[in-house]
């Protein structure tokens, strides 16, 4: 969605993430952590054997769905 703020993500470890083509048009092309909100912290994590990303910052302009709030921006928050 996009609201996601101030978690803390750490040394988790994703393996062999695979496409699907039943679900979304994301899921086509998936990856492992899939971040829409930069306002959190990533730290230690690892990706290995996804069939497309690893790690995909994609930030909305503004959150999506049932959370949509046109106050919030997540495209311009900062990078931790």
């Amino acid at each position: 969605d996009g609201v996601e703020t101030e978690n803390e993500i750490r040394r988790n470890f994703g393996v062999k993430v695979r496409a699907s083509n039943s679900l979304l048009n994301v899921d086509t092309t998936p990856s492992v952590f899939w971040v829409t909100n930069p306002d959190n912290v990533l730290e230690g994590n690892a990706a290995a054997a996804s069939q497309h990303y690893g790690f995909w910052y994609s930030p909305v302009e503004h959150p999506e769905g049932p959370s949509y709030d046109p106050s919030i921006c997540p495209r311009y928050a900062n990078i931790l």
